[in-house]
């Protein structure tokens, strides 16, 4: 008797055992399963903030290409810059308007061509992408990365000579004084480099490791990598190009039809990024 009550006292406590294990296995796999989610709901997150960011990169290129197409039919009102063969000798383009002295024509130019540039300059680089890490890190991402000229408006300027004119009275009218023009060598409107332009911008929203991660001692685990996600976007005009090509007539009647055809604007939509991870 003394001996089976021994063996019944050394039995007490083992479903102890297997209550720890159960426990253990039970938070381990809780520990797994907030981890899954957590990382799902960056992953989502971080789709967003990409698709956010791409979207917004692209409002800032087309309204930037808006205003740079406004100013060049600014520009096809103030100068013709067709250049006229005579006798083999190719004469400059003219700019002449009846109300303007030529030096205040010449200003005229220099002031719409400062501002296209500065609009190229910044609409077409680093407002689109300070707009677009804002948006990015509002969504809850870390940062944004974007290839170098991403967001380019893909424009290119036309220099030209041309031959500013005052304006003479001879009995007939206002008419320009031909034999004292104001030369110069100016850049006159913008035109697209390649009939594809304005490209798409393409932009990675990531985020850094993240603390909440349970479990990274019990896991093996010492650093959670980094998680990103893509998107790409596109200014675009559903009535056409705003600019004239490269192979285009460069006529400023032209520039303003093109303006004209298209002044409804451009506007910005998703796009498929075009490699294995799409959008």
């Amino acid at each position: 008797m003394i001996k089976k009550k021994l063996r019944y006292r050394n039995e007490k406590g083992q479903i102890i055992v297997f209550v720890v294990i159960s426990v253990l296995s039970l938070s381990m796999l809780w520990m797994m399963l907030i981890n899954i989610a957590t990382m799902v709901k960056d992953r989502i997150m971080l789709q967003n903030a990409a698709d956010c960011a791409a979207h917004t990169a692209a409002c800032i290129r087309a309204r930037g290409l808006n205003m740079v197409g406004a100013l060049n039919f600014t520009l096809g009102g103030l100068i013709e810059s067709r250049k006229v063969s005579f006798l083999g000798i190719e004469a400059p383009g003219f700019a002449w308007i009846p109300e303007l002295p030529a030096s205040a024509l010449y200003a005229s130019v220099i002031a719409t061509t400062d501002a296209q540039a500065g609009i190229v300059s910044t609409y077409g680089g680093g407002l689109a992408y300070l707009a677009a890490e804002k948006v990015a890190k509002a969504q809850g991402a870390d940062g944004i990365i974007a290839e170098p000229g991403t967001f380019s408006l893909n424009l290119k300027r036309k220099i030209d000579k041309i031959n500013f004119y005052d304006t003479i009275d001879i009995g007939l009218g206002p008419t320009p004084n031909i034999f004292c023009p104001l030369t110069k060598r100016v850049p006159t409107w913008y035109y697209l480099k390649d009939k594809k332009s304005p490209k798409k911008n393409v932009i990675i929203a990531y985020k850094n490791s993240n603390s909440r991660f349970f479990g990274k001692r019990l896991f093996g685990i010492s650093e959670i990598p980094r998680i990103a996600a893509i998107a790409a976007a596109r200014p675009f005009n559903k009535h056409g190009a705003m600019f004239p090509t490269k192979d285009d007539e460069n006529l400023g009647l032209m520039v303003m039809g093109y303006y004209l055809t298209a002044a409804d604007g451009y506007d910005a939509e998703l796009v498929p990024v075009g490699s294995l991870i799409q959008h």
